[in-house]
């Protein structure tokens, strides 16, 4: 397949441009690749985990889930064999999986993979992502940084296709509730004391809505979800704003992982209207100010990434990885080593980005700031305005 550069997609008009990156989409996806095993099945590891989808199940053999929608909430126990050590030129092995039959049998799953310290990993994937493709993200996530915590999925219906981006951003729309239902029975169950949720690309647009739905219904999000890292965020950025402020004061640590080289967010800014999206631009000139906000950004604009679309490049930097497990294990959620790194690699490898203007969630000008406004008087109006 031939490369088309960045710089040639900017010469090309908007129609243009979306013809030729749907095309480059469609020959490089960013999924981990499965075949068949290079070594004995009996030497690989196993990653366990719970599964969750709002999908239709498949009549095609070896797939469990399509990309439609269902009318029920499914659970299975699926379990993917990986290789014995990380390595990404090797690739995931085997999915196999098994229906829970109770929520006595769901309880008692997390109950023995959660570990000592109770906790649980939630991924909420993105799209043009199959059932089968976001269970190897997932297990490869879990494997690679060792993490210590029950994982669960959540698979909406995706169906896996560049040329579905209207129908999968409605079947994300269709699965809030979904989702909802999903982080309220992680957060009041007695055998789980932390949750961090992992959401790419559309996913994390479903994510962040579906906690302000929480956050509406509890008057906060629950405290025991502690962090929420939003990678390569498909959200419009004023969309963001107002569901990071409707959730209230109660709200997780959040961590934005962006790139301002991320071609797929470049196409959903132009489907959109041309509305910046939060993943797809650069934020680290206002790291102080989001940090006072309570959110972290990783920038992965200076990584090299197996995606040549750069929209993967959480799950392919071993680093990021890393900072990944550490969260889920409750250590400081700031990821002052990646900027280090980010930049200094930055300073090596590429020019560095003239800055762009902030998004819209720290836009200056807009006076008052409903964050400094208590919630019981945003409702009033003041100068023939009432704040939004």
């Amino acid at each position: 397949m031939s490369f088309i550069s960045c710089a040639t997609f900017r010469r090309r008009n908007p129609f243009s441009l979306g013809i030729a990156l749907a095309l480059l989409l469609a020959g490089c996806a960013g999924a981990p690749r499965d075949v068949a095993p290079a070594s004995p099945i009996s030497q690989n590891r196993r990653v366990e985990m719970l599964a969750a989808t709002t999908r239709r199940p498949s009549s095609e053999p070896g797939e469990l889930y399509s990309g439609e929608r269902g009318g029920a909430i499914s659970f299975d126990q699926v379990v993917v064999t990986t290789p014995p050590q990380p390595d990404p030129q090797q690739a995931l092995t085997r999915i196999d999986s098994t229906k829970f039959q109770s929520e006595r049998d769901i309880r008692a799953w997390v109950e023995r993979h959660s570990a000592t310290k109770r906790r649980v990993l939630l991924y909420v994937h993105g799209f043009n992502t199959s059932h089968r493709d976001a269970a190897l993200r997932l297990a490869q996530i879990v494997r690679d940084g060792d993490i210590a915590a029950a994982p669960a999925l959540f698979s909406w219906p995706s169906r896996g296709g560049v040329f579905d981006y209207l129908y999968d951003k409605e079947s994300a729309n269709y699965s809030r509730k979904a989702l909802e239902t999903l982080i309220l029975q992680a957060s009041e169950g007695p055998d789980v004391a932390d949750v961090t949720i992992i959401a790419h690309s559309m996913g994390g647009w479903l994510t962040v809505e579906a906690l302000r739905a929480v956050a509406l219904k509890k008057n906060g999000v629950p405290a025991n979800i502690r962090n929420v890292i939003l990678a390569s965020p498909d959200i419009d950025v004023d969309v963001f704003r107002r569901q990071w402020l409707e959730m209230g004061p109660r709200r997780p640590h959040f961590t934005l992982i962006a790139s301002n080289h991320d071609k797929a967010l470049d196409l959903s800014r132009w489907l959109s209207g041309g509305v910046e999206r939060v993943g797809g631009v650069d934020l680290t000139p206002y790291r102080a100010m989001l940090a006072s906000l309570n959110i972290s950004v990783i920038d992965t604009s200076a990584i090299d990434s197996a995606d040549p679309l750069g929209h993967s490049d959480f799950a392919d930097s071993p680093e990021i990885v890393r900072q990944l497990a550490r969260q889920v294990a409750g250590q400081d959620p700031s990821p002052r080593s990646i900027f280090s790194a980010a930049a200094g690699a930055a300073s090596r490898n590429l020019s560095a980005p003239a800055p762009v203007a902030p998004p819209a969630l720290i836009e200056p000008g807009r006076a008052p700031s409903p964050e400094a406004i208590p919630l019981a008087e945003m409702s009033k109006l003041r100068n023939g305005e009432i704040a939004y």
